[in-house]
């Protein structure tokens, strides 16, 4: 009868175990060596370092809580202004009528007149005023122009501003001319133009010679009388060389600024 054999197991193949060698007398016995009788060790794979595994962890944890919580909503948007049109500005109120201010100028006699800071002082009749300015009142009634007799040896062409009054032969002092209702401040200029030379009423500086060369005069209520000498530096100063009369509203205001009204 066979013997019985263990699983696995072959006679004849038990390790053979190798005698040591004996060392001699006398000498140290050497030590085996650290890998005698072992088997051969494997070199172990380098693994991931430990931060790296570490901000991995923290990732895949972030984008987890992420992907779990709810979705946060849209910030609101402000909402868009709306335009609101302004109210039309209200219409501006009717100015009146008002003459210009003085107006700066190198000759102060040029400088326009204004009535609004000047009261009217009366003066009778008869009294010549040398170089004055005639002016409007501002009232609704018409000044009226008449070229009365003159005692020139030539004859003169007579202006109120642009308008032509006429000439002063065969003047007659019957054919007054309506120059309408003069605004208030506004200035009646008058001018004659002869063999003479071209003259105004009004400051010398206005005339070429830097002479005066018109005498204004009143003669009654609202009525005046211009006296014009047509010589160049005054000639023989008689002033009766063009004369026109008028009649309306009207203000002398004097070389210094004095403003005078006709009276009785």
């Amino acid at each position: 009868m066979a013997e019985p054999r263990s699983r696995g197991y072959t006679p004849g193949m038990e390790p053979q175990l190798q005698p040591r060698a004996e060392a001699a007398p006398g000498t140290a016995r050497a030590a085996p060596p650290l890998h005698e009788g072992l088997s051969p060790r494997r070199p172990k794979a380098a693994g991931p370092s430990p931060v790296l595994i570490a901000a991995a962890i923290g990732l895949a944890a972030g984008i987890l809580l992420k992907g779990l919580s709810p979705s946060s909503p849209p910030a609101a948007q402000p909402p868009a202004p709306v335009a609101v049109e302004a109210p039309a500005p209200a219409p501006a109120p009717p100015v009146p009528h008002r003459a210009p201010r003085p107006v700066p100028s190198e000759d102060a006699e040029l400088r326009p007149f204004d009535l609004r800071d000047a009261r009217c002082s009366p003066i009778q009749a008869g009294k010549r005023l040398r170089g004055a300015r005639l002016l409007g009142r501002g009232s609704n009634r018409h000044v009226y122009a008449t070229i009365l007799r003159s005692f020139a040896g030539s004859d003169h062409r007579v202006y109120a501003g642009s308008v032509f009054l006429g000439t002063t032969a065969g003047a007659n002092g019957r054919n007054p001319i309506d120059l309408g209702p003069l605004p208030y401040g506004a200035e009646l200029q008058l001018r004659i133009e002869g063999d003479g030379g071209a003259w105004r009423s009004g400051p010398g500086a206005r005339n070429s010679d830097r002479q005066v060369h018109a005498l204004v005069t009143p003669t009654g209520v609202d009525a005046w009388k211009v006296s014009f000498e047509d010589l160049e530096s005054n000639g023989d100063g008689d002033f009766d060389d063009a004369i026109i009369a008028l009649r309306g509203e009207l203000a002398a205001a004097e070389t210094d600024g004095t403003l005078r009204c006709s009276s009785k």
